[in-house]
């Protein structure tokens, strides 16, 4: 479902998981609280984009951002 108050915002849930995505032009960001989510999200996504998977964040519109398990840093 697409944010009605953020028009780059997607946010999609099944039962008591989550997922929420940022597209800005070219760049896409998720997070979800579900590994069969993240899988079948990538898969969807990479059959209907040419698109690659570039693992961890570590920037994204102009900030990086460096994750540790449990904590993430944006500067």
């Amino acid at each position: 479902m697409k944010s009605p108050s953020e028009p780059s915002l997607y946010i999609r849930t099944e039962g008591q998981d989550l997922l929420i995505g940022c597209l800005h032009v070219d760049d896409l960001i998720y997070t979800i609280t579900n590994q069969r989510m993240i899988k079948d999200f990538k898969k969807v996504m990479m059959d209907e984009f040419e698109m690659t998977d570039l693992r961890l964040m570590k920037y994204f519109l102009g900030m990086q951002a460096k994750q540790s398990p449990g904590q993430i840093f944006i500067s």
